[in-house]
């Protein structure tokens, strides 16, 4: 009875660790070149997160200083930007719509006659 070497049972060739060593430092070097420009940061979700407001929409506009950003200005004065678009067919932030965004959480809640209507997540565009 002959007893194999462990050693022996994983060796492959000098090509295949090569090409195996040079893979391994490819995909080291494309998560650090991600992690340089910014593709693993979540400063955009710590700053909704950390937003809390409410109040009655009172104006719905394209602010063309802001690459002309969809935005709504509620009656405490706070403007907000970017989160729904303002469709002609069903729009989803309508004039004298009460929000309510609370602190940690992505979601603005939107009141309609005083009645909940719906919610829109802040961190994507399709609900």
């Amino acid at each position: 009875m002959q007893v194999s070497n462990p050693d022996e049972d994983f060796k492959f060739p000098k090509s295949i660790k090569i090409i195996a060593i040079l893979f391994a430092v490819f995909i080291f070097g494309v998560i650090i070149i991600l992690g340089h420009f910014g593709f693993f940061d979540h400063s955009v979700r710590n700053h909704i997160l950390a937003e809390e407001y409410t109040g009655k929409v009172v104006y719905l506009f394209n602010d063309r200083r802001n690459h002309n950003a969809y935005t709504a200005k509620l009656s405490n004065g706070i403007t907000i930007t970017n989160y729904f678009p303002l469709e002609k067919g069903e729009p989803l932030l309508e004039l004298n719509d009460s929000i309510v965004k609370q602190r940690n959480s992505v979601y603005i809640l939107v009141f309609k006659n005083g009645k909940f209507h719906r919610s829109l997540n802040t961190l994507y565009i399709d609900d």
